[in-house]
């Protein structure tokens, strides 16, 4: 395809400062700037008809496709650096734990709550998973399993099962009295590096699921 310049002096030299702006740009990237770089192409009609104009065009796209692949590295390094529980040996599961308990924000309960209701676990019929005991007493047995499980099984990656079992009954599973409780919980927003002790990296991780179990 032939492109055909229809720009006057007073246009080439303007499409020239823009061209020697941009390439400024590109000299020194600054991805934060792209829209500043763009900017630099709004011209009239003709200025988008040069051939300037049309390379300066192909340079901007190509900045913000770089951009999107640095934003997407960056998205997969923070995955990639998560707590993977499927490695992280079961002491070390259950010390961050205990540092969770001790930190977890009203929202992240109130998350399980709603999470766990929507289950059926206070639902007081059928076959799924549910409490027999009074809704009262749940807070602080969900916090004892948190904080001094019995034992923690790593699932999904990034996810642990924390289980304790009370002296009596709490609830039943397939019409079947049980007498632990078990609690899930996500750490994929935990970095790897994090110390087990450290509540600042907490408010983010999700308890998500409390149920009675086998």
């Amino acid at each position: 395809m032939t492109i055909t310049a229809t720009t006057s002096p007073l246009g080439q030299a303007v499409a020239r400062k823009r061209f020697d702006d941009a390439g400024r740009h590109l000299r020194q990237p600054d991805l934060s700037s792209v829209p500043t770089f763009l900017a630099l192409f709004a011209s009239n009609r003709a200025e988008r008809s040069s051939p300037a104009r049309v390379l300066l065009h192909e340079l901007g796209r190509t900045c913000l496709t770089l951009r999107s692949l640095i934003i997407g590295l960056s998205l997969f390094t923070s995955a990639a650096q998560a707590l993977e529980t499927t490695r992280t040996a079961p002491e070390t599961l259950k010390a961050y734990a205990v540092t969770l308990e001790k930190s977890a924000g009203s929202n992240q309960w109130q998350q399980l709550w709603k999470r766990s209701r929507e289950s059926g676990a206070f639902i007081q019929q059928g076959n799924q998973p549910r409490f027999t005991v009074s809704q009262d007493k749940l807070p602080d047995m969900v916090r004892t399993t948190l904080g001094n499980a019995t034992s923690v099984q790593a699932q999904a990656t990034t996810q642990a099962l924390y289980r304790y079992e009370f002296a009596g009954p709490i609830g039943s599973v397939a019409n079947q009295s049980v007498k632990a409780l078990c609690l899930l919980v996500d750490w994929r927003t935990l970095p790897s590096t994090s110390p087990t002790n450290d509540p600042g990296p907490m408010g983010s991780v999700s308890l998500l699921l409390a149920q009675p179990c086998t």
